[in-house]
C-alpha cells in the first residue's frame, strides 16, 4: 500500500475520500448501508523510545492524520465477514468458532479484535466488515494497531457498547498479544486510541500515565520517508528482541530482586549488573536504559519550547538502534543520513525496525528543499527517490460518518 500523494495539507481531504471509497464499496460488496457504521483510527510515528513499550520506559508517539477506516454493519445471523480494498483474501467465519489462521493474512488482526470484543462482551451478533488504508503495511506506522482498534471501535458501536478508549486500548493490546502473537508493547494502540491534534503523547509504560505536551505550529514538521522494505512482526527478528530483554531482565533480578523493568535500571547498571548477561542481551540493557534517558530528555525540551533538541536525539536513537540493538538494515541506515543530509534535523527508523520507514523532524517550509535534495542523492546513487509525506499529529480514534 503505497503513501498518499505527498502534501501539507492540514485538512481531512485524504481521509474523506478515503471513506467515500468505503461506502461505495460497502454497498457493492454487501449492499444496503441501512444500519451500518463507520471508525477511523490513525497510525502513529513514535519520535523517541526504540523498543521502550515493553521494557516498561517512557515512549514519545504521535497519532497520525493517516491510518485506518471501517464500515461495517450487523447481520441477523452468526457469521462475520472480512474484506480489504487493499488485501486479500476476503473471508468469512462463524463467530462462534474464532481461532487465527496463517493463511488469513492480515484477516487475523481484525479476526483478533472481534474475537476479544467478545471474550469481553459475550455473544455478540454477526457482522460484515469493509476495511481501507492510507498507511503503508508494515512499514513501522502501526498499521496493524490501527487496524485493530477501528475493528474493535466500530464493533463496539454497533453493539452498543459504550466503551472507553482507554478499556479499547487493553482489549486490542491483548488481541495483537495472544491472537495475533506479536509480543508487542502497549504504545501502538495507546497513541492511535489517545492521540491528540496538535500534541505529542509522552506516555510512561511502565504505570501508563500520559501527558499530552504541545506541538504547536511553528514545530517542526513529522516527516516519514518509506524504504519500501517490508516485514511481519510476527516472524521477523521483533519477537527474538522481546526475549532476549525477558531473559536478561530475569538474569539481572537474581542481583536485583523486585526490578520492575530493564527500563527502571538507570544510568550505571553495568556495575555488578552485567555478569551473567550474553554480549546480546548487554547490548539491548545499555539501548534501553540510554534510550530512557534520551526520552526524558525530549520530554523535557518540548515542554520548554526548545523541540529542536529533539534532532539530534534522533540521531542518537537510530545510531543505538543500529549499533546496539541491531534492528536497523542498510536501507534504513542510508535513508536515515540521507534526510540528515537533506535537511532534516534529526532522524531515525521508526517501529520495530528491520525495514519500513524513516521518521524525522523537518523546519517548517523546507520540505520542498529537502524533496529536491533527497532526489539528487539517490540520483547520483541510480536510485529512485523515497516517497516521502509530511505528517501532522491527529486526534484518535473516532467515529465518522456513514
Amino acid at each position: 500500500m503505497p503513501l498518499p500523494p505527498r502534501s501539507g495539507a492540514r485538512d481531512r481531504s485524504v481521509e474523506r475520500a478515503l471513506l467515500a471509497r468505503l461506502r461505495e464499496r460497502f454497498e457493492d460488496r454487501y449492499g444496503s448501508l441501512r444500519g451500518a457504521r463507520a471508525a477511523f483510527a490513525p497510525g502513529r510515528a513514535n519520535l523517541l523510545g526504540a523498543h521502550l513499550d515493553y521494557n516498561g520506559g517512557p515512549v514519545l508517539p504521535v497519532a497520525l492524520d493517516r491510518g485506518t477506516g471501517v464500515v461495517a454493519r450487523l447481520r441477523e445471523d452468526r457469521r462475520l465477514r472480512f474484506a480489504s480494498l487493499d488485501a486479500e483474501p476476503a473471508f468469512e467465519v462463524e463467530a462462534r468458532d474464532l481461532r487465527p489462521d496463517p493463511d488469513l493474512g492480515w484477516g487475523n488482526y481484525p479476526l483478533g479484535a472481534v474475537a476479544a470484543c467478545r471474550e469481553d462482551w459475550g455473544d455478540l451478533p454477526g457482522a460484515d466488515f469493509l476495511f481501507g488504508g492510507n498507511l503503508p503495511i508494515g512499514a513501522g506506522l502501526s498499521s496493524s494497531a490501527s487496524l485493530l482498534l477501528a475493528t474493535a471501535f466500530v464493533y463496539a458501536r454497533l453493539a452498543g457498547r459504550a466503551v472507553e478508549p482507554r478499556a479499547l486500548v487493553d482489549l486490542v493490546w491483548r488481541a495483537e498479544t495472544g491472537f495475533v502473537g506479536v509480543r508487542c508493547g502497549i504504545m501502538d494502540p495507546f497513541a492511535s486510541a489517545l492521540g491528540r491534534r496538535g500534541r505529542v503523547l509522552y506516555l510512561d509504560c511502565a504505570n501508563l500515565e500520559f501527558e499530552h505536551l504541545p506541538f504547536g505550529e511553528n514545530a517542526p514538521t513529522v516527516v516519514v520517508a518509506d524504504t519500501g522494505i517490508r516485514r511481519a512482526l510476527a516472524s521477523s527478528g521483533f519477537n527474538a528482541c522481546v526475549e532476549e530483554c525477558r531473559s536478561a531482565l530475569e538474569k539481572i533480578r537474581r542481583r536485583r530482586p523486585g526490578l520492575p523493568s530493564l527500563a527502571a535500571l538507570g544510568g550505571g547498571w553495568e556495575e555488578g549488573l552485567a555478569e551473567g548477561l550474553t554480549d546480546g542481551e548487554a547490548r539491548r540493557v545499555r539501548h534501553v536504559v540510554e534510550e530512557t534517558a534520551r526520552v526524558r530528555e525530549g520530554a523535557a525540551a518540548i515542554r520548554a519550547g526548545k523541540i529542536d533538541r529533539l534532532g539530534s536525539l534522533l540521531d542518537a536513537s537510530h545510531a543505538s538502534s543500529r549499533d546496539l540493538y541491531r534492528v536497523s538494515s542498510p536501507e534504513l541506515d542510508a535513508l536515515a543520513e540521507a534526510m540528515r543530509g537533506a535537511g532534516a534535523l534529526g532522524a531515525r527508523l521508526s517501529g520495530g525496525g528491520f525495514g519500513g520507514c524513516v521518521v524525522s523532524l523537518v523546519p517548517r517550509g523546507r520540505l520542498p528543499l529537502l524533496e529536491r535534495s533527497l532526489a539528487e542523492r539517490f540520483a547520483g546513487w541510480g536510485a529512485s527517490p523515497p516517497r516521502v509525506h509530511a505528517f501532522r499529529p491527529a486526534d484518535g480514534v473516532r467515529e465518522v460518518a456513514v
